[in-house]
């Protein structure tokens, strides 16, 4: 049987992340391409998550999987150099 607190724990869990993180998305979004910080967020998420499950769970990673992580490290770090590098200038008035 589902223990009736789970839920309320979880909605607690969500509005609180939602409130928590609503500024740094807003903030992000005047800084960052939308379309960098969705790949940024996603990968930095993936990378939390086998994290957790390693340390808390107990799994394992494969080599491959492995090898897909650092893939995913290297590739937020490349999109965030290039983005860097072909930053807009500042915005003026079109004419």
């Amino acid at each position: 049987m589902v223990n009736p607190q789970w839920g309320r724990q979880w909605l607690l869990h969500y509005v609180i992340n939602d409130w928590m993180f609503l500024p740094l998305v807003i903030y992000c979004d005047k800084k960052i391409a939308l379309g960098v910080a969705y790949a940024m967020w996603e990968g930095v998420g993936i990378i939390l998550i086998s994290l957790c499950s390693l340390w808390l769970f107990d799994e394992t990673l494969s080599a491959g999987q492995l090898f897909g992580l650092v893939l995913l490290i290297l590739g937020i770090t490349l999109i965030k150099i290039g983005t860097r590098a072909t930053a807009p200038k500042e915005q003026g008035v079109m004419q």
